[in-house]
């Protein structure tokens, strides 16, 4: 039995992979136990594969969502390679029209 279902299911075989690792009756050091990990992760190509089209496709869709609920304050200004551009942190400068101390 290699821990891999015919089919992938979503995250379970991430999960129950745990029950195929030996069992750890005694403390073990760091390096031993991302060891174990690691072989339990290479026993499922295939989940591993879905799992990270899965997170891609959730980090894109949370950017489009981002400039969606952003689309009035993002602008493409299409600056050219090697062009300078002067940047000021607003936040940082938080006296920005203020009247100046005498």
């Amino acid at each position: 039995m290699t821990g891999c279902l015919t089919k992938p299911a979503p995250y379970i075989n991430l999960f129950e992979a745990t029950y195929l690792a030996p069992a750890l009756t005694n403390p073990i050091s760091s390096t031993n136990l991302i060891a174990y990990c690691a072989i339990q992760l290479q026993k499922c190509p295939d989940d591993l594969a879905e799992a990270k089209r899965r997170l891609l496709k959730a980090r894109w869709e949370s950017v489009h969502q981002f400039e969606e609920a952003h689309k009035n304050l993002i602008k493409d200004l299409n600056f050219s390679n090697g062009e300078l551009v002067l940047v000021r942190n607003s936040q940082r400068d938080g006296n920005i029209g203020g009247k100046t101390k005498p």
